[in-house]
């Protein structure tokens, strides 16, 4: 990542100081307005990538042109539905976790499982993140 800021700091624009917000591994998660800023900031974040030797590729957008063949994306750990705009957690494996009764060391270990950098999950889930945290005592 030092690279990458290395060169879109050589960069006088706005759509190099909004790459520079929207790394996220090997991923940019980027927000525009519509899609005339959007074809702009593709045309610009690949130029700039390009100069540093870098290609951006497999654009996802949520407008009709763009995410004709996708359905679900995955996105800083969610799903994210495109048509919809619709960020979900995918809790498809969570689910045969579950028994009848949990401990909460079981709780606990569940609730880790869910990954949200949006702090998008309900109440309960913040709650047992914290809890396991130290930051939230549970009570038996």
């Amino acid at each position: 990542m030092a690279t990458i800021y290395h060169h879109l700091e050589k960069e006088r624009n706005d759509v190099a100081v909004k790459l520079k917000d929207s790394f996220y591994v090997d991923n940019v998660v980027a927000s525009v307005q519509n899609e005339i800023e959007l074809q702009r900031f593709q045309t610009i974040a690949c130029q700039v990538m390009s100069k540093a030797g870098f290609e951006l590729t497999r654009w996802v957008s949520s407008t009709q042109q763009q995410n004709q063949e996708k359905t679900k994306c995955s996105v800083l750990g969610l799903l994210w539905e495109p048509n919809t705009d619709l960020l979900t957690c995918d809790l498809r494996n969570i689910s045969t976790e579950i028994k009848d009764t949990c401990s909460k060391r079981q709780l606990l270990s569940i609730s880790q499982k869910i990954f949200d950098p949006v702090t998008s999950a309900p109440p309960p889930l913040r709650h047992l993140g914290l809890a396991s945290h130290g930051r939230v005592s549970l009570e038996e």
